[in-house]
């Protein structure tokens, strides 16, 4: 074989690995989200992150990071929510996921940065209204 012929083959084959290496390696992904009620009185906007760390039940899990602030210009309150499942290591399943949680009702920052394994997450803001969560959008 040729000296030329073997650079070819290497050349290919170095090619064929660093393609391979590119759909296994995970790409951390970081985009700016943004949303209001539809009222316009509550808004929350930042910076959401994640990345794949594996398959978990079949399933791709990330880890997810980054910071939402919110704001507000009416008297109501407001609430930002969340929903996503995250992955249980002892039951080996996906866990929660139905139902929006509270994670401000204030004007505040929030940390997202999280050491659960995560699938499906959204985030929505609303106005908070006579003890009811109302006019609610999502944060994308």
């Amino acid at each position: 074989m040729t000296t030329t012929k073997v650079r070819v083959l290497l050349t290919a084959a170095m090619a064929v690995i660093g393609i391979g290496l590119a759909q296994t390696t995970a790409v951390a992904q970081e985009r700016h989200i943004v949303g209001s009620t539809t009222s316009g009185c509550a808004a929350a906007e930042g910076n959401y992150g994640y990345e794949k760390v594996g398959y978990f039940g079949g399933y791709a899990g990330f880890k997810i990071w980054g910071e939402l602030t919110t704001s507000k210009t009416c008297s109501y309150g407001l609430r930002l929510q969340m929903k996503g499942k995250a992955w249980d290591a002892r039951s080996e399943r996906w866990v929660g996921g139905q139902s929006w949680g509270t994670i401000a009702s204030s004007v505040t920052s929030v940390d997202l940065d999280s050491s659960l394994i995560m699938k499906d997450v959204q985030f929505q803001i609303c106005d908070y209204v006579s003890g009811a969560t109302k006019r609610c959008t999502y944060v994308r």
